[in-house]
């Protein structure tokens, strides 16, 4: 079975994460100074995660990058 590209798992993984909160995409794109159109594109797995990025995204969802990764995983 073939794995999924990271890029695809950690967005889905930080869209789950978003709804659990509560956020919209917009509201949560605001709520990390980003703008909508690229969170979405990121949340869609559309293009590589930079680690910044990632740490960005894990400091407004309040989790640390290890879970981001842990729950990414889990989506193979």
């Amino acid at each position: 079975m073939k794995k999924r590209p990271i890029q695809e798992r950690i967005g889905d993984a930080v869209r789950q994460r978003r709804k659990d909160a509560e956020y919209s995409q917009e509201d949560f794109a605001d709520h990390i100074g980003m703008s909508r159109a690229y969170y979405g594109v990121l949340e869609r797995g559309g293009k590589d995660f930079r680690a910044s990025t990632i740490e960005r995204i894990c400091t407004g969802l309040k989790i640390s990058m290890w879970e981001l990764i842990r729950d990414a995983e889990s989506l193979r």
